[in-house]
């Protein structure tokens, strides 16, 4: 399941140990439509794991909270902290990526 920002509520999404937040837009086109096909067939396989959607079009400052140069980006949170990020639209690299985070 993937947990959608709504309000400018990041840091209360990020409730578990272990969060993993796909940074995209509308705007972003089929790179990220097809990326966040994989994300939420990943997020049901990674139970343990908290898997969070941000529209930068919808919400801009989080561009700024995580350091956002271009999308799709996949970050992983431990706590409220960023341990570290990728820029991918490789669905290996974004299922190993969310692997090592675990």
């Amino acid at each position: 399941m993937i947990n959608q920002l709504e309000e400018n509520d990041l840091r209360q999404l990020l409730s578990k140990d272990t969060n993993i937040v796909q940074f995209t837009a509308g705007w972003c086109g089929h790179l990220c439509k097809q990326m966040s096909r994989k994300f939420e067939k990943m997020s049901d396989e990674f139970s343990t794991v908290n898997f969070i959607t941000i529209d930068l079009g919808k919400f801009p400052e989080a561009r700024n909270f995580a350091k956002i140069h271009s999308l799709p980006t996949y970050a992983c949170f431990k706590g409220h902290v960023l341990e570290s990020q990728i820029q991918t639209s490789k669905e290996d690299v974004l299922y190993n990526f969310v692997h090592q985070s675990i």
